[in-house]
């Protein structure tokens, strides 16, 4: 058997994560015929099929997700030696961040500021946006890290909490002198899909901070 190529094992694994065929060449920087391509040379070396199609999508088969499963914890490893071997201070290149309103006014400078001073070449683009949207971005490959207001839990996404944030109910004293919520009172929210949504509408100890 002819031995696979460092590049077949990250096409199959991010066809996996993403879904698409179009998505993983996006994200390579490739083309979707040379996606293709490369997944019909792993399965002719392998003697075995790994996707098959459905409508217009193309699926893991069985034996694609076995793979897959299997390669995951060996490129993950793979990574790791070669960030541990590697100096980085010389790293370059674009990183795409994703960041709350939240997150940009709090922990964001510090970050930039350090990357900045340790790791020179690498450049931040920075996007400000809603949770779910950041969410789906990062799902979709089109943004490489972001800042979310959690609880956030999704296949193939690490998280780490970086702390929380207290937030408080402000009106003006007008509103306050005459008794604030103990009467119905219009209040302007953010979407339901955002975790500080489901905040406003239990105020309650327990939920008066979310990690982020």
């Amino acid at each position: 058997m002819k031995r696979l190529a460092i590049y077949h094992i990250e096409t199959l694994l991010w066809i996996a994560r993403l879904g698409t065929f179009r998505a993983a060449a996006e994200r390579l920087n490739t083309t979707q015929p040379a996606i293709s391509a490369r997944v019909k040379e792993i399965e002719e070396q392998l003697g075995v099929d790994l996707f098959r199609r459905e409508g217009r999508n193309m699926v893991l088969t069985a034996r694609g997700r076995a793979l897959v499963a299997d390669f995951e914890p060996l490129w993950a490893g793979f990574e790791r030696a070669l960030f541990k071997a590697s100096d980085f201070a010389g790293a370059t290149g674009i990183v795409r961040l994703g960041t709350g309103e939240i997150a940009a006014a709090t922990c964001l400078p510090a970050f930039v500021a350090a990357v900045e001073q340790d790791l020179p070449g690498v450049t931040l683009e920075i996007e400000v946006d809603l949770t779910a949207r950041m969410l789906q971005q990062l799902l979709a490959g089109t943004s490489d890290m972001v800042f979310l207001a959690g609880p956030v839990a999704s296949p193939g996404v690490r998280t780490t909490s970086l702390g929380s944030v207290g937030l408080v109910w402000a009106a003006s004293q007008a509103t306050a002198q005459a008794g604030g919520f103990k009467h119905p009172l219009p209040v302007w929210s953010i979407p339901e899909h955002s975790p500080i949504h489901g905040i406003t509408r239990d105020p309650s100890p327990a939920t008066a901070s979310r990690p982020r």
